[in-house]
């Protein structure tokens, strides 16, 4: 009985063609001959290979199975290492097993000569073209017309010119060819890129995968499919083409469903699907969408946008991420280039304080470094707020942005509007009976509520409806309270506030106390976001957090100096400080380290405040004593 072939004919021509060549090289030309004339049998052709060879080893041959056993020995054999050039002996040897092994569903037996699945793959690739440019292979002319007229017309863009036609590239400057074949052809210039590669000596795909990616945006499923074979030696792993094959079948599925072909639809479930033994969650949910009443159901259950190219366009992004880029350029990928060197150029410009990508362009240029100049960052005074009556204590804007908050000597708080293009605001709503004035105020993280304190003499702790204007309620403890300071909680329904005259109190929206720690002096409050935490500064010239539920706390950092005012960004990693007579310091508050001293801002009489700004709080912005 002859070796079974996963392929047939075709696999039986092309060790025919090796045996062939073998048989040239070692002057059995008699027997090479019987071999071309199409009478041999699979037995025979893999007979005299094994006598041209000179191998003792034991092989399966009429009809006996190729083994796990068999491939050890082979490996052992030393037939199949790997070099720079491989005899057609070892690639004959490659041939024969991946395709015995395909044909008898075992394709775990593959993974061991995986390190040589590349070059066989490529050696295999390269016979086939030359069969089909009709060139003399041993001999024997093959004649293929159609099929030469076919690789013509596509060897502008997937086959290279000859060494003294085509540039000598870097692989530097061949990848950067790559990326702009692939660009124009986003852009459609197809002509284009096909004068580019044609010139270059470049190929934007590999022929494998350009053909493989045409067979998947066509819908054509079946040649997809065996379009895997061609590629699997390219893969990083062997189960890599299960998964692939999965998604391909599952957007077969789809689009079977979609279109009422249910009996189609559960046959590729059953058949196809099923017995890939992969994502058994995954089958379940698309058993499910059978019985969606309608294209639309299915479309929504499924989070699909349906048969056509953008879900297909979808589906090739994630089959490109199983293979490497010298194969396959990843979707985009020029455009994803373009997007770091502007961020990148962003970051380094000094007074940039705007977002900017690719999608920005043609405001955005790429023929000279971006630089902004000092007129560009918003240092100008557009609107000047004159309806306090006394001087104003604070101001905060909510953390949706919408609203702006200030506070004032003259025991009211005045709520803004703001004007999202012209940057301005306007008068929404006064809040007023605040006897001691307003000195500091919190909003919730939802900026639905706004918490108020008062000056040192002050015992209460107002709570604002931001919305509505009403007040909430007052916290008022004892009338020997100081509550100076307030933060939120991450949920928005907690709060904590405290004084320097010792109280520290944790309460909910309705003003409820919950917590209290007696006896320290609390000059500044943050609430961490895992909302249970809190980091107080206070008169010892230092910052702890607390957990008020367990009674619990543990050192942040110390300064030297007291402690004015405390600042965090949103990250939760950062820390603003303003000490007493020191300026601002920067801390890193998960390393626990001062990052730096900011020596303008001066403050000794006065609270100063200050906070993060601009374009990913890139900024500080202080006030200052001075003029």
């Amino acid at each position: 009985m002859d070796i079974e072939f996963c392929k047939g004919n075709e696999s039986i021509e092309i060790v025919r063609d090796y045996v062939h060549l073998l048989g040239r090289q070692s002057g059995d030309c008699g027997r090479q001959c019987s071999l071309t004339s199409g009478t041999a049998d699979a037995c025979d052709i893999w007979l005299v290979f094994v006598e041209l060879l000179h191998c003792k080893m034991a092989v399966a041959i009429a009809g006996q199975e190729f083994t796990t056993k068999d491939a050890v020995c082979f490996q052992s054999s030393g037939f199949l290492t790997v070099g720079k050039k491989s005899s057609p002996a070892k690639l004959v040897m490659l041939t024969i097993f991946m395709n015995t092994c395909l044909c008898s569903g075992s394709p775990d037996k593959l993974e061991w000569f995986w390190g040589a699945r590349v070059e066989m793959q490529q050696a295999h690739l390269e016979m086939q073209e030359q069969r089909t440019q009709g060139t003399h292979q041993n001999g024997v002319v093959v004649d293929c017309e159609e099929h030469k007229e076919n690789v013509k017309k596509a060897s502008m863009v997937n086959s290279q010119p000859s060494a003294d036609e085509s540039p000598n590239l870097t692989p530097v400057q061949y990848d950067a060819v790559r990326l702009v074949g692939q660009y124009l052809l986003e852009l459609g210039l197809h002509r284009s890129v096909d004068l580019l590669m044609a010139e270059s000596g470049c190929r934007l795909d590999h022929p494998a995968a350009a053909k493989f990616r045409q067979h998947v945006m066509n819908g054509e499923w079946a040649k997809a499919e065996a379009d895997l074979i061609e590629i699997s030696p390219f893969l990083k792993a062997p189960q890599d083409v299960t998964k692939m094959r999965f998604l391909l079948l599952e957007e077969k599925f789809l689009e079977l469903a979609e279109e009422h072909r249910t009996v189609e639809a559960l046959n590729c479930l059953r058949r196809e699907l099923s017995p890939l033994g992969y994502n058994t969650e995954r089958l379940h949910q698309l058993a499910s969408w059978l019985m969606c009443g309608g294209g639309e159901e299915l479309r929504q259950s499924a989070s699909w946008s349906g048969r056509g190219q953008h879900s297909r366009s979808h589906l090739m992004e994630e089959l490109q991420a199983f293979l490497p880029p010298a194969i396959m350029l990843p979707p985009q990928r020029l455009k994803t280039l373009l997007d770091q060197a502007i961020e990148f150029q962003c970051e380094r410009c000094l007074y940039h304080n705007t977002s900017a990508s690719v999608q920005s362009l043609p405001s955005f240029t790429l023929l000279t470094d971006h630089v902004c100049s000092k007129e560009q960052f918003p240092c100008e005074t557009i609107q000047t707020l004159a309806d306090h009556s006394d001087e104003v204590w604070f101001c905060l804007f909510s953390p949706d942005g919408r609203t702006l908050a200030t506070g004032s000597k003259d025991t009211t708080i005045i709520l803004w509007d703001v004007e999202s293009e012209s940057l301005t605001v306007r008068h929404k709503k006064t809040l007023d009976g605040h006897g001691y004035g307003v000195a500091y105020m919190a909003w919730s993280p939802d900026s639905r509520w706004l918490a108020a304190c008062g000056s040192d003499e002050s015992s209460e702790v107002w709570i604002w409806d931001a919305e509505s204007g009403d007040l909430k309620v007052k916290v008022n403890q004892s009338p020997d309270d100081s509550l100076t300071c307030v933060a939120f909680h991450s949920c928005s329904t907690k709060f904590v506030t405290g004084g320097t005259k010792g109280q520290f109190y944790q309460c909910d929206i309705d003003g409820n106390i919950h917590d209290t720690w007696e006896g320290v002096r609390v000059r500044a409050l943050w609430c961490k976001g895992d909302g249970k935490t809190v980091y107080a500064a206070d008169t010892h010239h230092r910052i702890r957090g607390y957990i008020l539920e367990d009674l619990r706390d543990f050192p942040v950092l110390q300064e030297d100096h007291a402690i004015m005012s405390l600042h965090v960004s949103s990250d939760c990693r950062l820390a603003l400080v303003n000490v007493s007579n020191q300026g601002v310091h920067l801390w890193d508050l998960d390393n626990k380290a001062l990052l730096r001293k900011f020596q303008g801002p001066t403050q000794s009489l006065y609270t100063i405040y200050s906070c993060f700004g601009g374009l990913n709080e890139a900024f500080v912005a202080s006030g200052s004593e001075g003029a």
